[in-house]
Formats: C-alpha cells, sequence, structure tokens
C-alpha cells in the first residue's frame, strides 16, 4: 500500500511539473504577444507621420511645380480693343477719305510669330531620390548651444528622452514616442541644483532608423515659449563642467 501510495504521488508530481512548465511557455508566448502589440502600435504610429511626411511633400513639390510653370501668352484669336466695330476684323486696314470719294487702303494683315509655350516636366515623388531625408526645417539658431557628446536623460511630457544639445532658447532632443511640428511639450531637466521645468513647442521633427545604439527614435528641436533662463544656463553650466564647453549656434 505505501508503496502505491508513494507511485500515486511520483505520478502527481510529475503532473504538476508538466502543468507549471506549460503554465511558463504560456507566460511567454503571453510576453512575446505583447512585445508584438507594442512594437505593432510603434509601427502604426511611425505609418502615419510618413504619409503625413509624404502629403507635406507632394504640396511642397506641387507649389514649386506651379511657381516653375511659365505664365501662357494671350489668345491670339483674341480682338484687342482698337475702336473698329465689334463686326469688323482688328487688322482691316483704316480708309482714306479724298475730295472725290473714299478709298480704301491697302489692306496688309501681319500676324506676329506665335511664341511656342512648353510646359515644365511634372515633378513627381518617383523623380526624387531614394535617400532624400523628410525633415521640416527649424528656424536659424541664435543663442549659444551646449552640446552633449553623453546621454543626458531627460523628460518630456513624463516620458524619457536624450538631451542632444541646450539653449536658453530651445533644445534638441532623441524621443522614442513620436513628436510632431507645432506640438506642445514640457521638458523637465534634473541635476544636483533641482528640476528645470520649460514650456515649448516642437518646430521641427524627423524620425530616424534604428542602431546599434538605439531603435527607431524621432530627433526633433523646440523652441521655449516660457523658461527661466538662468536655471537653463546654470544647468548648462554644469554640464559644460564635465562635457565641454558651449558650441556657437
Amino acid at each position: 500500500a505505501a508503496g502505491e501510495a508513494l507511485r500515486e504521488r511520483e505520478k502527481v508530481e510529475a503532473q504538476l511539473a508538466n502543468a507549471s512548465r506549460e503554465l511558463e511557455a504560456l507566460a511567454a508566448a503571453h510576453a512575446a504577444l505583447e512585445k508584438q502589440r507594442a512594437r505593432a502600435d510603434a509601427l502604426e504610429a511611425e505609418r502615419d507621420i510618413l504619409v503625413s511626411q509624404l502629403e507635406s511633400i507632394r504640396t511642397e513639390m506641387e507649389a514649386v511645380r506651379q511657381a516653375a510653370r511659365p505664365e501662357k501668352d494671350a489668345p491670339h484669336d483674341e480682338v484687342p480693343h482698337t475702336g473698329a466695330q465689334p463686326h469688323e476684323p482688328a487688322h482691316v486696314a483704316p480708309t482714306l477719305t479724298h475730295a472725290t470719294g473714299t478709298v480704301a487702303a491697302p489692306a496688309q494683315a501681319i500676324e506676329e510669330p506665335r511664341a511656342r509655350v512648353v510646359d515644365p516636366p511634372a515633378i513627381t515623388l518617383s523623380s526624387l531620390p531614394a535617400d532624400l531625408p523628410v525633415v521640416f526645417p527649424g528656424p536659424e539658431r541664435r543663442a549659444s548651444r551646449q552640446a552633449f557628446a553623453d546621454d543626458v536623460i531627460v523628460q518630456i511630457d513624463g516620458s524619457d528622452a536624450v538631451l542632444v544639445d541646450l539653449s536658453v532658447d530651445g533644445a534638441q532632443v532623441i524621443s522614442p514616442k513620436p513628436l510632431k511640428p507645432n506640438q506642445s511639450v514640457r521638458l523637465r531637466l534634473a541635476n544636483d541644483a533641482g528640476v528645470v521645468s520649460c514650456k515649448g513647442k516642437i518646430v521641427w521633427a524627423q524620425l530616424e532608423p534604428s542602431s546599434s545604439k538605439r531603435p527607431f527614435h524621432y530627433r526633433a528641436g523646440m523652441k521655449f515659449v516660457s523658461a527661466d533662463e538662468a536655471a537653463v544656463t546654470a544647468f548648462m553650466t554644469q554640464a559644460a563642467s564635465g562635457q565641454g564647453g558651449p558650441a556657437a549656434g
């Protein structure tokens, strides 16, 4: 009886071990599924950004095409105003009146040569270089800026980002989350002296491919609309003591 009970116990323990392994496999599969779902959401957001950028390029190319098109000459069959009656052609010579009567002067119809108008070739997306970067250009920097060789972690709207450079007027950042032009954001800079909070607006942004250092990310430049210049300058000074002096912007 004891041997039978032992065998039954071993059988139950084996079943429990199998069930445990199955639960672990299910948990791993669930984690992989969640990871794939997050990746799909990120790709969908990237697709939306690219579609918006392509639409912007199409609009700009159409504007360039319209600006390059020369104005065509007015139709030559349109009769200019010469004071003649509506039924008289414009090129008929006037009549000469003599004492003996009215004598018509010889009519000389002179047609001006028509200039041949050739439309410029249409500019399409397929005619553009494949490696043409999609960039939203921003305004020229005028304030001196501090560039950072090492990753300086900051927060944009509560999410971690990397600070590329900083000035009292704005900053350049790298973010794993989408950033779009005209988007209002809050940048938080933290150091030993405390936290500096700056309100800004994204003025340019571009999507960059993944690399060995980081996955797909967004590089963007922002302009501050509300910031404590003294606190930002102090942050730059402290950072410069370990990473070099400010670079002219």
